[in-house]
Formats: C-alpha cells, sequence, structure tokens
C-alpha cells in the first residue's frame, strides 16, 4: 500500500508515520522529509493525537485483525482503508470509516473530508467512533463468540 501514501504526498501537503521502519523507504524520508517512524506500541497514542485522518491502504496485513485499524477507528479517527485483505470487515464503508479501492478514490475521499466544515467534520469523527467503540468493546466479543461457541 505504500504506492497508495506516495500517491497522496503528491497530491497534498500531509505529514506521514509508519510503524515500523524499512530501509527502502529510508532514502525518501530525506528526500521528502515527511516520514516518521515508531517502533514501540506506545508511541501510537502519540501518533494519533496528531492525526485527523489515518490511511491505512493495506495490501497485505502483518497481524490479522489489523490492529492498527482499530486502535485508529476506537480513537476517534477517520481511517481509510484498502478494499482487500479483511480490512473492509472491520471498517463498514459510511459507518465507522470508508473503504476505498484506487489511488484515485483516495485521494477523491480525502479531498471530501478536508473541504468539510470543521464542526461536521468531529461530528463524523464521533459518529464512526461511537460505533467502532460499540462494534469492538470487549463485552460485546464476549457475547457474539458466546453465541458461537457456548454450546460446545
Amino acid at each position: 500500500g505504500f504506492d497508495y501514501i506516495v500517491h497522496l504526498v503528491k497530491n497534498f501537503d500531509i505529514s506521514l508515520a509508519l510503524r515500523y521502519y524499512d530501509e527502502k523507504y529510508s532514502s525518501w524520508k530525506e528526500k521528502e522529509g515527511v516520514l516518521d517512524y515508531f517502533r514501540d506500541k506506545y508511541d501510537i497514542k502519540d501518533v494519533l493525537k496528531k492525526s485527523n485522518i489515518v490511511v491505512l491502504p493495506f495490501k497485505e496485513n502483518p497481524v490479522h485483525p489489523p490492529l492498527s485499524i482499530v486502535e485508529s477507528l476506537v480513537s476517534g479517527r477517520i481511517v481509510v482503508v484498502k478494499k482487500g485483505n479483511g480490512n473492509d470487515e472491520i471498517v463498514e464503508d459510511g459507518k465507522n470509516g470508508f473503504v476505498i479501492e484506487t489511488k484515485e478514490e483516495l485521494v477523491k475521499k480525502i479531498e471530501e473530508l478536508k473541504k468539510m466544515e470543521n464542526s461536521k467534520f468531529k461530528e463524523l469523527a464521533e459518529k464512526f467512533k461511537k460505533y467502532s467503540q460499540k462494534k469492538f468493546s470487549w463485552k460485546d466479543c464476549v457475547v457474539k463468540l458466546n453465541k458461537i461457541y457456548g454450546d460446545l
């Protein structure tokens, strides 16, 4: 999904953070000056505090479910993911985030979000947060798992 991120950088003045350092992106950081890296799981909170929109265009998820998507959703950030690899099982388009398929759709969605009035943006983010917090609450997960496996 890094090609989606590069496409965004070409279209917007944005800051990026990558969860894991990869040597192949180090020269890009030096050229563009927009990437930060964080390795510690506790750094995610600081990164999310600085973010309004989180774009996670995973083509392959190293962890199932992709926890960075859930972390971003329940923190009240507007999340945009690429369709596939379970991303769209976590993010329900228009209910708790947005699902895109192409780079062009991604640019269009970010343009729409950036044009929103601040109050409407915050209202949307809060709606998505509440939906996600309910969907991913441990209490609800236990109830659902009990329905599935309770009679074993």
